[in-house]
């Protein structure tokens, strides 16, 4: 006899195998048990699972906001439409018809009940799939259109579906502009996804915006050839929520200030690195033996989380080639095949500068790509993606019988900036508060003369209802202004602060809310002292994720200090960059009686170094350690016997395979626990 998990009962003699068919039966009616231990207000959200195909990992962020744009989840006296959303998430994790990922940012559909959820009649499953090669002839309706990256997209096929129902339009893989047009009447469809999709024009958006009115959740994210928001977008007065992090977006237009029913915000212009759940990792394993397997947890079919997780600082977090100067890398997009990130510091994305004033290694390349798209800019009369130079706009808006934007010509400047700050420009003009619903902001950059504008307007005092904000570009010139325009932001949950210079924080007190309120804070850029008396100022922590850049020895012991003040149960991400090599011991200086909840520890190495860890109990309770070198860079490391609760171990950059590979294999092997090795691999563009 063998019992499912929900109590309903399917006998067999024990005594003998079972046939395909009994074998069937079983999954079937195990599935049917799931299914029907849900409430009536999960069913349909189990349905939807189907959007995605089998294999994928998606951000959790990515399934709530979808679900609250097609009313699935409500505001309720009480709980937020958001909050009603999450409990729905984690009622289908609770029934493991989702399973999360270690990290809890990533999610994938149990397969079994995936492919009980297909099997049900068209009546009951509203969403229909293209892939493959489809017949012209079928009728295909329903209100979940997902457009596989499988599909031949036959634009006959396309012309016979019914489109009047249809709420919701997912393309995986390629785009094509004939998706989007007038005599298809999509007049109901409330969200369209398009994250990782390839060949999105600004054409294809200026038509979004003119013809689906009604959208209430749009996603560009990852589509990296994009550089610029239309107009148009204006007229989406619907628009709730807004996703187009890792584009070549470096400003907002002035128009989408004008939707007010915008909840969501998220932009920025860092590399896909920023999402630990998107990157595709490889296991290590000796020479001797059989090539590795990859290890499909930490894979993703459809990319990035917000790091909008519970962890602000995993954008978090874990796509086509472009004929402009951005590169992507230009591998295929399958259905069942992750995507694999430009891995360039999951960390932070920003390009930053080190202790020298120079730029770091890993974000050299990125930085002199889009330098160099500004100097295109400036040369070239037209892009064909809606781009026009100021010697080719009278031209082209002449042809096109429609203005350009006044704040175009003001690219070149801010490419230059968005290299040193992955923050994204808004108009001096912009009156971002008029949003008074939103409630996830960033990254939005303070320091650049829209962001200068909304701190002197106070602006950013309007925003009542915000709870994560995410900003760059603060310094001691407006550190000051900035957290007095939060001051009554008694909603407050994450702030993420890039921050432009050093040593700054110590001296500036917080207003009492800004004190109180936030839960999560992640500090980053240039960090080389550690802000102790400031953050003791935060007494309702419980998340902080800090990034420093150390030149030595001493400033490694400074880390002491966090087993004295208020954070040492809450510090859960430590990141280290190494600016300067030589011998550096991880453990000197720290307390013998401290306890630190420190779950992630990332060391970056710029120079040569020979990295020791020492018996600590600061660093004993790591669980994953992430390092991050280039062939350039020699390094050593010992002792790692002594991080007891050591899980993992990361590669990550362009080292040289073997010899780093056997040597930490030779470390870990010292470990009594038997932590993983595993090789993240910047994939070929």
């Amino acid at each position: 006899m063998r019992k499912s998990q929900m109590g309903e009962e399917v006998v067999w003699d024990v005594d003998r195998d079972l046939t395909p068919e009994e074998e069937k039966l079983s999954k079937y009616t195990l599935a049917r048990s799931y299914f029907d231990a849900c409430s009536d207000s999960v069913k349909p959200c189990v349905f939807y699972l189907s959007v995605f195909p089998s294999g994928s990992k998606i951000r959790r962020r990515r399934f709530i906001r979808r679900w609250i744009a097609e009313d699935y989840s409500r505001e309720t006296p009480g709980s937020t439409a958001e909050e009603n959303a999450a409990s729905l998430f984690f009622e289908l994790v609770n029934l493991s018809i989702i399973q999360q990922t270690e990290n809890k940012l990533m999610s994938q559909v149990n397969t079994f009940l995936l492919e009980y959820i297909i099997s049900q009649p068209m009546e009951d499953n509203l969403v229909f799939a293209l892939e493959g090669s489809c017949s012209p002839n079928t009728q295909r309706s329903g209100r979940h259109l997902t457009i596989r990256s499988s599909w031949d997209r036959d634009i006959n096929v396309f012309k016979g579906i019914d489109f009047s129902r249809l709420r919701s339009l997912t393309v995986l893989g390629e785009w094509r502009t004939f998706f989007i047009s007038k005599k298809f009447g999509m007049r109901v469809l409330r969200v369209l996804d398009l994250e990782d999709s390839v060949g999105v024009t600004y054409h294809d958006l200026e038509e979004i915006g003119r013809l689906i009115p009604r959208l209430k959740f749009l996603s560009l994210r990852g589509c990296r050839q994009i550089k610029q928001l239309p107009d148009s977008f204006g007229g989406l007065s619907q628009l709730q929520t807004l996703d187009v992090r890792h584009t070549s977006i470096v400003m907002l237009p002035p128009t989408i200030f004008q939707i007010e029913k915008l909840q969501y915000i998220r932009v920025g212009t860092s590399a896909w690195h920023a999402d630990d759940g998107m990157l595709t990792i490889v296991e290590a394993v000796d020479d001797t033996t059989t090539t590795p397997p990859i290890e499909d947890g930490d894979h993703t079919s459809t990319a990035q989380q917000d790091g909008d997780g519970n962890s602000p600082w995993q954008d978090s977090d874990e796509t086509g080639s472009s004929a402009s100067s951005i590169s992507i890398p230009s591998h295929a997009h399958d259905d069942t095949t992750p995507v694999q990130l430009e891995e360039d510091g999951d960390h932070t994305s920003t390009i930053q500068q080190d202790g020298n004033g120079s730029l770091p290694r890993q974000n050299g390349a990125e930085t002199a790509q889009i330098l160099q798209a500004a100097d295109r800019y400036q040369a070239s009369p037209t892009h064909g993606d809606g781009y026009t130079s100021r010697q080719g706009t009278q031209r082209v808006a002449k042809k096109n019988n429609k203005s350009t934007c006044p704040w175009v010509s003001w690219l070149s400047k801010v490419l230059h900036a968005s290299a040193l700050n992955e923050g994204v420009e808004v108009p001096t003009a912009a009156r971002i508060g008029k949003l008074t619903t939103l409630h996830t902001l960033g990254v939005i950059n303070v320091n650049g003369a829209g962001g200068k504008a909304i701190l002197k307007k106070q602006e950013l005092n309007k925003l009542t209802q915000l709870r994560k904000l995410r900003v760059s570009g603060v310094n001691s010139g407006n550190a000051k202004d900035f957290f007095s325009a939060i001051s009554d932001h008694r909603h407050m949950e994450s702030l993420s602060l890039q921050l432009d210079e050093d040593n700054f924080l110590e001296g500036t007190s917080l207003p009492k809310l800004v004190a109180e309120t936030p839960k999560s804070l992640k500090l980053y850029g240039n960090i080389k002292k550690l802000p102790v008396s400031w953050i003791k100022q935060l007494g309702n922590l419980k998340k902080l994720k800090l990034e420093l850049t150390v030149s030595g020895q001493d400033d490694i012991d400074a880390f002491s200090c966090l087993a004295h003040i208020n954070i040492k149960e809450i510090l859960t991400h430590l990141c280290v960059k190494l600016s300067q090599g030589g011998e550096l011991n991880f453990g000197d200086g720290d307390s013998s009686n401290s306890y630190i909840s420190l779950a992630v520890l990332e060391i970056d190495c710029i120079s040569s170094s020979v990295v020791t860890f020492r018996c600590s109990p600061m660093y004993s309770y790591v669980q994953l350690l992430k390092v991050r070198c280039s062939k350039e860079v020699s390094l050593t490391f010992s002792g790692l016997e002594y991080l007891v609760c050591l899980k993992e171990v990361w590669l990550m950059g362009s080292f040289d395979d073997d010899k780093l590979k056997q040597e930490m294999l030779q470390q870990l092997g010292k470990n009594h626990y038997e932590p993983v090795l595993k090789l993240v691999k910047q994939p070929s563009s």
